[in-house]
């Protein structure tokens, strides 16, 4: 399940608006307005409605319509290769400053089922300048599926595992909705595509997921990342990561690319 980085800039810069450009997903970013992530998303000319990986901070409704978060200032931005960055600051004076990467990973032959054709993983820092303080950072996703998945996986010895009953498979209807606290990753399998979307939290940083319907075949998740207490100058990131992975084994597959992600210590680069 190797991944190699692709040779040119998977984005570009335009005033505010990144966008993504690979073989397998095109999308935008407004990187003034992190909240509303990884946007007008097109799988091979097929257009999907929804966001990917949104990043919001502070207060945030879970109504389907996505956060509305204003606190994020834009300093700077780049593209370097398959990464997007972005660093802002508190609009309240300034004492937040928060970085987030963006980095993409595609692989040479997407029609070998064992392979992941495409991966993103989103690295964030957030540091104050306040003696103390309790950052909250949420992370939502909403996307068209059949279903919806979410896999939790507990630690035996080293190994993260799935255990039986780790399996919860929401169904759609207008209560449908559901609170988990058990780290793990989530699965939407795609309407008309056969593919599916898996994203997951580092089980370091994780609190606690929700899922629920939106309507007409949309759902959404959100990762309530804990940052728990920040003290003046210290550093807090956290990771996520997101994949597109053939529908046939995407449980094996997800649980794959849990155990990997897990074992892994998030990077230095943030």
């Amino acid at each position: 399940m190797s991944l190699e980085q692709p040779p040119s800039s998977s984005w570009q810069i335009d005033a505010q608006t990144a966008t993504l450009n690979t073989e397998t997903l095109v999308g935008k970013v407004e990187l003034d307005h992190p909240h509303r992530g990884i946007h007008r998303l097109c799988y091979e000319k097929l257009s999907l409605p929804g966001w990917l990986l949104g990043i919001a901070s502070g207060d945030i409704a879970i109504n389907g319509k996505g956060a509305t978060d204003g606190s994020w200032d834009l300093v700077d931005t780049y593209a370097r290769g398959s990464d997007l960055v972005a660093s802002y600051r508190s609009l309240a004076g300034g004492q937040v400053t928060r970085q987030v990467y963006w980095s993409v990973h595609q692989h040479a032959n997407r029609q070998d089922p064992q392979q992941v054709p495409l991966m993103i993983d989103v690295v964030a820092s957030v540091q104050t300048e306040l003696l103390q303080s309790y950052p909250r950072v949420f992370v939502s996703t909403q996307l068209p599926c059949e279903t919806l998945l979410f896999v939790s996986n507990h630690v035996v010895g080293r190994e993260w595992v799935v255990g039986k009953e780790s399996v919860v498979e929401l169904e759609a209807s207008t209560s449908a909705s559901r609170k988990i606290e058990t780290p793990g990753c989530v699965i939407y399998r795609l309407i008309d595509i056969p593919w599916s979307y898996v994203e997951m939290a580092h089980p370091t940083d994780f609190c606690s997921w929700h899922g629920f319907y939106v309507e007409d075949g949309l759902w959404q998740s959100v990762w309530d990342v804990e940052t728990k207490f920040l003290e003046k100058g210290v550093i807090r990131r956290f990771q996520l990561r997101a994949a597109l992975v053939p529908r046939k084994n995407d449980l094996q597959l997800a649980h794959q690319l849990f155990s990997k992600f897990a074992a892994k210590n998030p990077p230095l680069t943030v």
